[in-house]
């Protein structure tokens, strides 16, 4: 099978990101979680996550990012919605 790009919106820009077989959409809620110092977990550990885990399927991706997400904001109170999806093509 042929991989696609996977394209992403940054700044209202379309830019490629890296090869992949699946589209990941996300609320921004993800990214900017805060942890216990107010600082914002950012969108590098979460294509980090996408990245590392590419050849695994969709539940397992969307695992690695929320085992991320909620070691990074530990017992903090989410403000924000927080909402992902992986759609991932068959072979």
């Amino acid at each position: 099978m042929k991989k696609s790009k996977l394209f992403y919106l940054k700044n209202g820009m379309l830019g490629a990101n890296f090869i992949a077989n699946f589209i990941f959409l996300s609320t921004d809620g993800v990214w900017e979680a805060r942890n216990k110092k107010g600082e914002m977990l950012g969108k590098e550990p979460i294509l980090n996550a996408i990245r590392q885990n590419s050849s695994s399927d969709a539940t397992q991706i969307i695992d690695a990012i929320f085992d991320i997400l909620d070691k990074f904001i530990g017992e903090v109170k989410i403000e924000d919605d927080i909402t992902s999806v992986i759609i991932k093509m068959q072979d």
